[in-house]
């Protein structure tokens, strides 16, 4: 935030724009602004692997990264302009079931996980039922 003084010496209050929302650039999807927000009810919709036409399109949100690899391929994601998400597109079924991916911190720092995208749920549709009614505990 800065503060401005607007010509009638009132002060005007400028906020930055969020890291999160890029300020010019591509449209993202409702479900991608969403998932940026922290309002997505089901990040599975937008992160890990997707089908599209006769490719797959995976993400990741890694709001810490600078640079992400999937390393199974040893290729690099590109950044979404101006979010923390990062997109590969390749052929299809090119993936491993569970993807591993390397990631470097602003320091340079090496991380490495698996996906969590890449696994199914482990509750059942009848588990989260239960569990709503506060009978599964």
């Amino acid at each position: 935030m800065a503060n401005e003084t607007t010509s009638d010496s009132t002060p005007k209050t400028t906020v930055a724009p969020a890291k999160n929302k890029p300020a010019s650039g591509p449209k993202l999807s409702p479900d991608i602004e969403k998932l940026l927000q922290g309002r997505l009810h089901d990040p599975f919709t937008v992160l890990g692997r997707h089908a599209q036409n006769n490719a797959d399109l995976f993400r990741v949100f890694l709001p810490h990264a600078e640079e992400v690899y999937l390393a199974d391929l040893d290729e690099s994601m590109t950044r979404v302009t101006g979010t923390d998400l990062f997109e590969w597109t390749g052929a299809r079924n090119s993936l491993p079931k569970h993807c591993r991916i390397e990631w470097y911190d602003a320091d340079k720092n090496q991380h490495a996980y698996y996906d969590p995208y890449c696994f199914e749920p482990q509750l059942s549709d009848f588990d989260l039922h239960l569990f709503g009614e506060g009978k599964r505990w």
